[in-house]
């Protein structure tokens, strides 16, 4: 199976991450605590690929996951939901 490079009508990608503007979102703080990364863009953190996924995580069954996402872990690390 072939995802291609353009998963923009799949996914959301380059979300901006603004905690003020969104009550259900956690501080920054709260996200890099939990070992996430935001991306700095034009002066806007942003949700990338890369926040949640590790292209590098060679272990079967993962999703490339950052981590754990059981309990909506890995979604809760952002949204206070």
């Amino acid at each position: 199976m072939s995802l291609g490079t353009d998963l923009s009508d799949d996914h959301p990608i380059s979300i901006e991450y603004d905690p003020f503007s969104d009550p259900g979102l956690h501080p920054e703080a709260h996200v890099a605590q939990a070992g996430l990364k935001l991306f700095l863009e034009d002066g806007t953190q942003r949700v990338q690929c890369a926040t949640c996924h590790d292209p590098h995580d060679l272990n079967e069954g993962t999703g490339l996951l950052r981590m754990d996402n059981n309990g909506s872990r890995l979604c809760l690390t952002c949204h206070d939901k």
